[in-house]
């Protein structure tokens, strides 16, 4: 569980800091993407520690509520994460994808890769090309989420549905955007346990300095650790990693802040949606042959495609990009 002690100082709520045990008493409201999920989260508060330049949901949803929110509700049918079985392997050979693995080849020698983790794999796009490129790579992975697991095993991971009570060691530890989702640090104790001396991590999370331009952010939901380029270093420097490299990617703030609203706006009341009636605007949609839909479609995504591949995936020394990019060396 992740342990963090509550008091109160002057009517004001402390926390102290997972990383350092500082009190952090500098609170931020903790904003919804989806209302509903406050089922799941419950009502939480971020608090700050300017010493760590770390921010953490606080009090942390129980291991329960977590684990039936990911395994049953986080990509259901009209949530920004589902999954549309018959056009996502259409997304593939994304820039982003493509950028994944351009950076990885800066930085491994994929013919020295025997066995990979991926932890919460999804839909395990980056391993997949990484064995296209290096067919002897074993696949394996941790996800819970029921509607993945298919997907996965088809691509020939192994689920080992925890990382305890194996003998495999790992040459490369992938994680995508899955550290903001966890309760805990502790999982940089357990990547040191099964992975291979001098074996790499691959991360990528959010970029969030709580004290800078990311206050204007709409929602934060589900995440739940908030990390900065500081706050990484510190973790890595306590965990006893090396810090192989550490790149700010991705879009800038102001854009993704538009599409995070445009988020919002679409998904907020997502369930009451699922139980209405059709607008008239989706009736004659619905009725549109789909050939029709999904030209249009096409060329929407290839107009997409070329904005984001202007704005997205470069390497850059500035802190006003919404990712942190990074190896770290066990």
């Amino acid at each position: 569980m992740f342990l963090v002690l509550l008091i109160y100082v002057n009517n004001v709520m402390v926390a102290t800091c997972p990383i350092c045990s500082y009190k952090a008493d500098k609170n931020f409201e903790y904003r919804y993407n989806i209302k509903e999920d406050i089922k799941y989260l419950k009502v939480l508060n971020i608090h700050y520690c300017q010493k760590c330049d770390f921010s953490f949901a606080s009090p942390m949803p129980t291991e329960k509520n977590l684990d039936n929110y990911y395994n049953n509700i986080y990509r259901s049918k009209g949530r920004p994460h589902y999954i549309n079985l018959k056009k996502f392997h259409k997304t593939l050979i994304s820039p982003k994808n493509l950028s994944y693995l351009e950076y990885i080849d800066t930085f491994l020698n994929l013919n020295e890769i025997e066995n990979i983790l991926d932890f919460g794999a999804g839909t395990g796009d980056l391993g997949f090309l990484l064995k296209k490129i290096n067919p002897s790579i074993k696949l394996y992975c941790i996800e819970n989420d029921k509607k993945t697991i298919s997907i996965l095993e088809n691509r020939g991971y192994q689920n080992l549905k925890s990382l305890d009570n194996h003998s495999i060691k790992f040459d490369l530890i992938i994680s995508l955007h899955c550290f903001e989702h966890l309760n805990s640090l502790k999982i940089f104790e357990k990547f040191k346990l099964i992975g291979k001396n001098r074996s790499k991590i691959f991360f990528e999370v959010p970029n969030c300095p709580f004290n800078d331009s990311f206050i204007d952010r709409p929602y934060d939901s589900p995440h739940l650790l908030f990390f900065t380029k500081r706050s990484l270093l510190k973790i890595a420097k306590d965990f006893k990693l090396n810090v192989i490299n550490l790149s700010f990617k991705d879009i800038e703030y102001n854009v993704d802040f538009l599409e995070m609203k445009s988020s919002k706006e679409l998904y907020e009341n997502w369930h009451e949606k699922n139980k209405r009636k059709l607008s008239i605007k989706e009736f004659i949609l619905s009725l549109t042959p789909k050939i029709i839909r999904n030209s249009y479609d096409a060329v929407m995504l290839s107009n997409n495609l070329k904005i984001q591949t202007t704005l997205r995936y470069k390497a850059v020394e500035l802190n006003k990009r919404s990712c942190i990019r990074g190896i770290l060396e066990i």
